[in-house]
């Protein structure tokens, strides 16, 4: 017969390394890659995916600080207790 589960398990990892760390990291090696390869595609590939990667770790990092750091912590600003 179906040796397919009916529902599968997801699998769930604990992280570590927080986000914006992991992000960084990816950025620095692409730069690094992208740094030994000579002017072309592949390369301008590298140096965007590493762009991407620092932009994404800039608004992680200003997300979770206007969050801890606003004095009202409901869930929608607009929303009346």
């Amino acid at each position: 017969m179906n040796d397919v589960p009916l529902k599968m398990r997801r699998r769930r990892l604990k992280q570590t390394v927080p986000l914006r760390e992991r992000l960084l990291k990816s950025a620095e090696l692409a730069r690094e890659k992208a740094s030994l390869l000579p002017p072309g595609d592949e390369k301008q590939v590298l140096i965007r995916k590493a762009q991407q990667a620092e932009v994404v770790a800039d608004l992680e990092a200003s997300l979770t600080k206007s969050h801890w750091s606003s004095r009202d912590h409901r869930a929608y600003p607009n929303d009346r207790a």
